[in-house]
């Protein structure tokens, strides 16, 4: 059971951050300026993934929530900087599945990958700043 959802998870993401990729120099889809608010932005119904990626590079507040096979809804967020860390939060179902607090300036798409099972050669790093639950 727990290979199926790590497997379920690593399919979510890659479709979450896949989508849209294609599109990204498209004229007839021109890119926004990033919102650098630090207040919580909501990616989830944006086409494609930089809004999301984007703030999550410089560790701004931002969420974003998919839907995936059997109705289990995977949540992730940037909470922010809290003593010069970058603190992210993953949830199924509403639980928190993973808690991280990444050192200022590491926290990347790779990393995000790496947390979804996706091995870029992080798995050490990501057992060093996430505590699941």
């Amino acid at each position: 059971m727990k290979r199926r959802l790590v497997i379920f998870l690593i399919l979510a993401l890659t479709i979450f951050l896949v989508n849209g990729c294609g599109n990204q120099n498209n004229p007839d889809n021109p890119q926004e300026e990033i919102n650098t608010s630090n207040q919580m932005v909501n990616c989830t119904d944006v086409d494609g993934p930089m809004c999301f990626l984007d703030r999550m590079s410089v560790c701004l507040p931002v969420t974003a929530s998919m839907t995936g096979a059997g109705n289990v809804s995977i949540e992730i967020t940037v909470i922010g900087l809290e003593n010069e860390t970058c603190h992210f939060q993953r949830k199924i179902n509403d639980i928190p599945s993973l808690n991280c607090f990444f050192p200022k300036g590491t926290f990347n798409s790779s990393v995000l990958d790496q947390t979804f099972g996706n091995d870029k050669g992080l798995q050490p790093f990501v057992d060093t700043y996430c505590r699941m639950g």
